[in-house]
């Protein structure tokens, strides 16, 4: 009986066999475990905003690479203090044809990244969690996202085995 049991735990032990850690990766899909309904809202503004955020602040970054669109931060998630976690985002053009944009965020962990790409697309990584992000591509001219993926990085938490050495 014992021999049995012995047999049984070690073909369960060898079944769960633990992933190289150089094949895990992130997985990218649909949004589904944190859907964009609810979460993300885009308000188009009637006009471009007056206040701007100040320049001297390297980490935002607000203006685009040609400066001819700009975003600041209306609210931001005070994680600290237990604040609201959420964003607000106004992205806007500073010459050309006017287009401005409230983008809001709810239920965040933290606050959104954002990066220009050009003078036309912001990158955005909204993280819902420690595992959960979601990255987007947000098009000034039309308002709207052209692309959204949701990033799973919860195989980068799993357990696993280094590659052994030559």
């Amino acid at each position: 009986m014992r021999l049995l049991a012995l047999a049984l735990l070690t073909l369960a032990c060898s079944a769960q066999a633990a992933p190289r850690c150089d094949s895990l990766s992130v997985v990218y899909s649909a949004p589904h475990l944190v859907p964009l309904a609810g979460h993300v809202s885009i308000k188009r503004l009637a006009a471009r905003p007056v206040r701007e955020l100040d320049d001297s602040d390297p980490e935002y970054k607000p203006r685009s690479p040609q400066e001819t669109a700009a975003f600041h931060r209306l609210v931001t998630s005070d994680t600290v203090k237990g604040g609201p976690p959420i964003n607000v985002i106004e992205v806007y053009t500073t010459q050309g044809p006017k287009y401005a944009w409230r983008l809001e965020f709810n239920e965040l962990k933290d606050n959104v990244e954002i990066r220009w790409l050009n003078d036309d697309l912001l990158f955005l990584r909204a993280w819902w969690g420690r595992i959960v992000s979601t990255d987007l591509l947000f098009e000034v001219s039309s308002g709207r996202f052209l692309y959204v993926k949701e990033a799973n990085h919860g195989r980068m938490m799993e357990p696993c085995e280094e590659a052994p050495t030559k």
